[in-house]
């Protein structure tokens, strides 16, 4: 059995009010899955940036928070060849859903797909890579919640907060980098839910602690340290 991991990098950076009417949450910038088989390893990955249809500029905002360029978009594939890629790659781990921390990702898709819809000419292509857009879109599930409910956290920490929690190693320049979000949520994953006598342990240490927001976690995380 094989888990997969996505994440997405998304244009941020708007501020126009006509965004905010229409609830604008960001075109793909760059996506990133990893794929976890039944013994919590990490056996494949994939990383690709994407050309949003909607607006391809990169906003200095977004440069900053992805370290993605205008150069890395200009000539990347669209969010609809990019998802027909990945359901080549489903197919061989017989994937089924598709895990994603937070709700932005799904919404971004389908967002993606409707822009599709409307601003590109009825094609055989065009038609096949809606519904790839649509397929991914349907296969992701949302496990923020189940992990924060695994260790009994009343708000919902970061990713980053919750590799400080699990001392995973990590490299916190690399955050918002898709293929490295993906990857470490997949090691989230396995850290709580592997069978691993260490993961079990850790996790009992986990659910012993009081409830803490993402600016205390360090701080907790320090003290068991020096304990």
């Amino acid at each position: 059995m094989y888990y997969c991991f996505l994440d997405l990098e998304c244009t941020c950076g708007f501020f126009g009010e006509y965004l905010k009417k229409e609830r604008y949450c960001g075109e793909p910038l760059s996506l990133g899955i990893a794929i976890l088989n039944s013994k919590m390893k990490i056996v494949d990955s994939f990383y690709t940036t994407i050309k949003p249809y909607r607006f391809p500029v990169v906003t200095k905002f977004c440069r900053k928070l992805t370290g993605l360029t205008q150069a890395d978009i200009d000539d990347a594939p669209s969010t609809g060849e990019v998802c027909t890629e990945l359901e080549t790659i489903f197919e061989k781990y017989h994937i089924e859903e598709i895990y994603v921390y937070g709700n932005n990702d799904k919404k971004s898709l389908l967002d993606a797909a409707e822009q599709f819809a409307k601003n590109f000419p009825p094609t055989t292509d065009k038609i096949a890579h809606l519904h790839s857009i649509i397929l991914v879109a349907s296969k992701i599930v949302d496990i923020s919640s189940d992990l924060q409910l695994a260790i009994k956290y009343k708000h919902k920490p970061s990713l980053e907060a919750f590799s400080e929690l699990l001392k995973l190693k990590k490299d916190s320049a690399s955050f918002h980098n898709a293929l490295y979000d993906a990857k470490m949520l997949a090691m989230i994953y396995a850290a709580i839910y592997g069978n691993g006598k260490s993961h079990q342990v850790f996790l009992e240490y986990l659910k012993s602690l009081p409830e803490k927001n993402d600016a205390e976690i360090k701080k907790t995380k320090e003290t068991h340290e020096n304990q």
